[in-house]
């Protein structure tokens, strides 16, 4: 399961800068999704 499963929210915020997620380990991504849904909730 090389794969990262990424949800449609995650895959978007991704795209929009650029970031390649295929480099990204569970940890790191862990970290992320955190920092990904803190952005969302600010700007709801």
């Amino acid at each position: 399961m090389d794969r990262i499963g990424l949800l449609p929210l995650e895959e978007r915020f991704l795209s929009r800068f650029g970031l390649p997620y295929e480099n990204y380990s569970k940890q790191s991504l862990a970290g992320l999704r955190c920092f990904i849904y803190l952005c969302a909730a600010m700007q709801s």
